[in-house]
């Protein structure tokens, strides 16, 4: 059944609404009511009904600021129809302007609610079946995010989608709550039940007050929750009351974050905790692409020498190596790998280990950067092949273009060192050779029809400087473009008998 909400200040209105029309019919049901556009605004936050049928005019928020407010403030706002005694163009084109579902004037018309009703019900379906397989990227692009904004390093593209995907208002009160188990390690099959009784718990108790969840793996439990009149609190309380239930008799720990409006304080009260920027990793990365095992070593070392003993507590050490490990799945992703069998490899190597120091989160650096070295390099050996081969069948379509090694290495997900040397070793000339060979051999064709000029097939095959092409026609046929047309033109040498 799909959720619809009533909004209208006359509760005869309401109440026809609720028993006059055969909601069920078409695979509908009334969630709720209200009676003005703020109360209707809150229900939807906490109940996100799929369809609002709300009046223009009503008191404290009227019809179309309520609409409004939803699309500016909620990451999936419901769809609207707009039921109004008043058959006013203004309003109409306001209506449209937000996208509205429909704008029907009171008294209803029978037919043409049920067949505003099936319409709504045959699009919610096709967008529900549509967002699922979009569900999965989206899912592992906010939890990325966000633990980027954990760690401290983000940028405001990031909170601003962040926010957006959650909801979150510029000035909302929200809070973050850490829940630890502080007994034994359980495996990934009990951690990922554990979790999702922890959600369940909290969406039955607390409805639309859980903003997301996140995991990592092995015993700890990180939530961004609506913070205000003390709500996280109430939550933590409640996990607590229920230990033996939720936990599996494991004593827990929680810790509770101060309220602060915004997403930005998740990030800003991040960045108290550890300093270290995202460019830190830049150099790491790129030796983990390149899979250079001396860079990549040097790189760590270099990047803990700026902590020293006790310079930097090592809980924020284990900050940064969280976001590293956000950073080496994108790299995982970027190359189109197989993310899901990478991952879970990937945090099992810190399963059932103790860092208590410096040295040994050093040594888990390494580890966890060689491992990943190592997998994108034998991914790329095994699909290499088929790789190069689109690679050079789109340079082979695309070479009257301008184009560039970096532009085509982002394009096909590798990096442009190794894009490069991959190309070299297989077709024995560097990306900018090959370009110009492609291109004067198409010269050569073209020059055989006399109608042309030669700036005119300099200009068509992607040379903005004639006498540049004439010197690269030059450098590969030991011949002048002038001299090829008039050869080419005087056709085959007669013989004389």
């Amino acid at each position: 059944m799909l959720d619809v909400l009533l909004v209208d200040d006359e509760p005869l209105v309401l109440e026809g609404l609720k028993t006059m029309i055969d909601w069920e019919k078409y695979g509908f049901r009334v969630c709720g009511e209200a009676t003005d556009g703020s109360d209707a605004f809150a229900f939807i936050q906490m109940r996100c009904p799929h369809v609002v049928v709300t009046d223009i005019h009503m008191p404290v928020l009227n019809g179309l600021q309520l609409i409004e407010q939803s699309r500016q403030l909620l990451h999936a706002p419901p769809k609207f129809v707009i039921l109004s005694g008043y058959d006013d163009f203004q309003f109409v084109q306001t209506a449209m302007r937000y996208h509205v579902s429909s704008y029907m004037l009171k008294p209803i018309d029978d037919e043409e609610i049920d067949d505003l009703l099936q319409k709504l019900h045959e699009e919610i379906a096709e967008e529900s079946k549509r967002d699922k397989g979009n569900l999965r990227g989206q899912e592992l692009w906010l939890n990325r995010a966000v633990q980027r904004m954990l760690a401290g390093v983000c940028d405001e593209r990031d909170i601003s989608c962040v926010k957006r995907l959650l909801g979150v208002g510029d000035q909302e009160e929200i809070a973050c709550m850490l829940v630890e188990r502080t007994g034994m390690k359980i495996g990934e099959s009990e951690m990922h039940a554990w979790k999702n009784d922890v959600q369940a718990w909290l969406m039955a108790n607390f409805p639309g007050q859980l903003l997301h969840l996140l995991g990592d793996g092995i015993g700890k439990l990180v939530l961004i929750v609506r913070g205000k009149g003390g709500l996280p609190k109430r939550m933590a309380a409640g996990l607590l009351s229920n230990p033996s239930i939720l936990f599996y008799g494991c004593p827990i720990a929680i810790y509770v974050s101060e309220n602060r409006p915004g997403m930005e304080f998740v990030y800003q009260g991040s960045r108290r905790e550890i300093d270290i920027s995202e460019a830190d990793l830049k150099p790491l990365l790129h030796e983990i692409d390149n899979g250079q095992a001396d860079g990549i070593r040097h790189q760590v070392l270099e990047l803990f020498s700026q902590f020293g003993e006790g310079r930097k507590p090592i809980e924020s050490v284990k900050l940064l190596i969280e976001n590293l490990k956000v950073e080496l799945m994108k790299l995982v992703t970027d190359i189109q790998a197989d993310i899901h069998e990478f991952g879970p490899k990937l945090f099992s190597l810190d399963r059932g280990e103790h860092f208590g120091n410096l040295q040994q989160l050093e040594r888990h650096v390494q580890d966890l950067c060689g491992y990943t070295a190592s997998y994108m390099q034998e991914w790329r050996r095994l699909n290499t092949g088929n790789v190069i081969g689109q690679i050079i069948n789109y340079v082979n379509k695309h070479f009257k273009r301008k184009l560039q090694l970096q532009q085509v290495a982002e394009q096909f997900h590798l990096n442009p060192v190794y894009l490069g040397q991959l190309f070299k070793k297989t077709t024995g000339m560097t990306f900018n050779e090959y370009i110009h060979v492609k291109r004067i051999e198409e010269a050569m064709r073209l020059l055989k029809r006399p109608a042309r000029s030669i700036s005119d097939i300099a200009f068509s095959i992607g040379y903005e400087d004639p006498d540049y092409f004439v010197r690269k026609f030059k450098a590969i046929t030991n011949c002048l473009p002038s001299s090829y047309k008039t050869k080419e033109s005087a056709g085959p040498t007669k013989q004389s008998h």
